[in-house]
């Protein structure tokens, strides 16, 4: 899964106990929405990257790119999600080097 979050590198937003959200809580609106219209997207933009902010589809982009870029333009930097529309959404793992492990 390929998530966008604008405002990367700070807490992404608070709840109303001061508790810093989760990613997935933060854009679960727009979690939701991608998941309620899969099957619509992946007959009319598969392989298109699409933009979801505040439970509304804004649109489906030939690139990664073009949709983070039409997200900063009309949103500026709240966060929204940009995720690529596919049949098997295949698990990203990432190693870092510098746990020390």
């Amino acid at each position: 899964m390929t998530l966008h979050l604008a405002r990367a590198g700070r807490a992404y937003d608070e709840d109303p106990t001061g508790r810093d959200l989760t990613l997935v809580e933060t854009l679960g609106d727009e979690l939701h929405t991608f998941a309620s219209r899969r099957d619509e997207l992946l007959g009319t933009s598969l392989g298109k990257w699409v933009l979801i902010h505040g439970g509304e589809l804004v649109g489906a982009f030939e690139s990664q790119a073009d949709a983070i870029n039409v997200g900063y333009q009309r949103f500026g930097n709240v966060p929204f999600l940009v995720k690529q529309v596919v049949p098997v959404e295949v698990p990203q793992n990432y190693v870092s080097n510098h746990l020390g492990i």
